[in-house]
């Protein structure tokens, strides 16, 4: 009897009759087919005991083995699934399922066991495919967020440049010693339109993560990236980026702490210290953006007492993490603004919506942040809501689960920016005894972006560093690198050298290739003291921002970002390592 096609395989079975000792009373046509093997052989096999080994394959076969001794000796049905090589076949690997059930005489002695195989190639294939394809789908997701986070971020960071570079080169308004063929009222519009140019690139950037953070969720791309923080310092870190903003408007933000958060003492926790900053900045943009001038925006870590916070609630997965004491930490955001309606509140926390289409209209937007809040909370535990009086403001709250953390935190050197948002919401201001100056730095800047390059260069040497390098990928930054102090070998004429500033996407050498080849040379002593490096990209997913960790890197910074804000680091990084001789 032949098996017909696989399909047709999983209506027939192949039977076997084998007595304790192994021995094959009973074997079907089909089985023999299944095995590729003939009646003769499998007889022959199972009179020496090896009856299966023949026929399973070699990575199999100890599994299989142990199945079948336990459905022997223990009287457990059996069920396993294998692999097999047709003898007849030697070219084709067949998937097999097995089952096995005993049948004992009146002392309960095993009398026989009773096998069948079936054949799931198909099935088997079929999975394989779908993993692949799902597999495949993933990676082509993660090249497409990858390559618009470049593509978007890359020109971002040189219009944040280039408006810093504009309000840095205009003689102060105020300052008669300034002179200049500019009128006061001429550098007083210039001023307004570089801060202008600024407020709108950090807009413009928000709705790239915003929508660049849509997209991870939805390809099930994002990933937590818990560490040791101060809940606190998270805080105030969203007030100072918020801050140019809500000083244009007017208006005045603040925070305050509850006293069950001093009482129980939430000092040290393990939380994202990047999706946490970004729920709250969405908050606060939203806010700042309904809220009439010289009113209040105030973020307070414990929900308020005297009102109820509606939640838009869903079936929450909380895995206990064992790690510490679970504690629960609940911010809100409230404001004085125009507050919402029932009907307005209904329509919040959904995906590119709205509380109403004059919201769009009067203030803009993605319609995308309070829902990429609202999945934010719930993969960290927790739920999102809202109270709002229409005509009074609104308070925005939510809580998630962490775990308390006693040991104290120590001060971060390599925070990974942390996730595609967090690093321009972190505002690093330097340690209050820097022994280093600006006017000691002498960076090397490698960058394969002539513009970003140019820009970059100009920037850094504005702050007063002492000396600017520029190289154009990561061979000609080790080929100048070669000439500095840091070198064992250099004569006379060294080049002082304090900190890398290291693109990652570059021709010919990109930054992870050249971080390791720094790394290595180091191991070998040929570079005599530890080489401070801060890696640059437009590509933030932490999976991204950890190989360059892992490349050697001590920090990086993703685009666009802030000289301002990048300055304190390379001071804090170069300080730790006393790389300036």
């Amino acid at each position: 009897m032949g098996l017909g096609t696989k399909d047709e395989a999983w209506n027939v079975e192949g039977m076997c009759m084998h007595r304790r000792d192994g021995h094959c009373v009973y074997v079907n046509d089909i089985l023999l087919e299944l095995l590729g093997m003939s009646k003769v052989n499998f007889f022959k096999a199972a009179e020496e005991g090896n009856a299966w080994r023949e026929a399973v394959h070699e990575d199999d076969f100890e599994t299989f083995n142990q199945t079948w001794t336990a459905a022997i000796e223990t009287g457990k049905p059996m069920g396993a699934e294998f692999r097999v090589k047709p003898a007849l076949l030697p070219n084709e690997v067949r998937w097999l399922e097995v089952s096995a059930q005993q049948r004992r005489d009146q002392d309960g002695n095993l009398e026989y066991l009773y096998v069948w195989l079936r054949d799931i190639s198909s099935r088997k294939q079929l999975a394989e495919q779908k993993l692949a394809d799902a597999l495949e789908t993933k990676r082509r997701s993660e090249i497409f967020i990858d390559m618009v986070s470049h593509e978007m971020r890359n020109p971002l960071g040189a219009i944040l440049l280039l408006a810093d570079g504009i309000l840095s080169s205009l003689p102060s308004v105020s300052d008669p010693t300034q002179s200049s063929i500019l009128t006061a009222d001429a550098r007083s519009s210039l001023v307004d339109v570089a801060a202008n140019i600024q407020l709108c690139a950090r807009h413009q950037k928000v709705i790239i993560d915003e929508v660049l953070t849509f997209s991870r969720l939805d390809s099930k791309l994002l990933i937590l990236a818990p560490e040791k923080i101060r809940p606190t310092e998270t805080v105030q870190s969203v007030l100072k980026m918020v801050k140019a903003e809500l000083d244009y408007d007017k208006i005045q933000g603040s925070m305050a702490l509850q006293p069950s958060y001093t009482d129980l003492a939430v000092d040290n926790v393990l939380l994202d210290p990047g999706r946490l900053a970004q729920i709250i900045l969405n908050f606060m943009t939203r806010a700042s953006r309904t809220q009439p001038s010289a009113d209040d925006c105030q973020v307070t870590l414990i929900k308020p007492r005297g009102e109820r916070v509606e939640t838009a609630a869903r079936r929450l997965s909380i895995t206990e993490d064992p790690i510490g004491e679970d504690v629960y930490l609940i911010f809100s955001v409230r404001d004085t603004g125009c507050g919402l309606t029932e009907t307005e509140m209904g329509h919040l926390f959904h995906r590119f919506s709205q509380a109403s289409p004059k919201t769009y209209k009067q203030y803009g937007g993605s319609g995308l942040g309070l829902f990429i809040s609202r999945e934010l909370v719930e993969l960290q535990g927790g739920q999102i809501g809202v109270h709002s009086e229409y005509g009074k403001g609104s308070t925005f709250a939510f809580y998630i689960k962490t775990a308390r953390v006693e040991k104290p935190i120590e001060p971060p050197t390599a925070e990974l920016a942390q996730t595609s948002i967090s690093d321009h919401m972190r505002v690093v201001d330097g340690p209050a005894a820097q022994k280093m100056q600006t006017a000691d730095l002498h960076v090397l800047v490698v960058e394969d972006n002539a513009i970003n390059q140019k820009i970059l260069a100009q920037q850094l040497r504005k702050t007063g560093c002492a000396k600017v390098h520029v190289a154009d990928h990561g061979q000609d930054a080790l080929e100048l690198l070669s000439t500095t102090t840091f070198f064992k070998y250099v004569g006379i004429g060294q080049v002082p050298l304090s900190v890398i500033l290291l693109d990652v996407e570059m021709p010919i050498m990109d930054g992870l290739t050249c971080s390791r080849r720094i790394r290595e040379l180091e191991q070998k002593q040929e570079i005599v003291r530890h080489v401070p490096i801060i890696g640059i990209t437009a590509n933030a997913r932490v999976e991204q921002i950890a190989a360059c960790i892992e490349a050697g890197m001590d920090e990086v910074v993703t685009k666009p970002f802030r000289v301002m804000d990048l300055l304190p680091r390379m001071l804090a990084l170069v300080d730790k390592h006393a790389s300036v001789v």
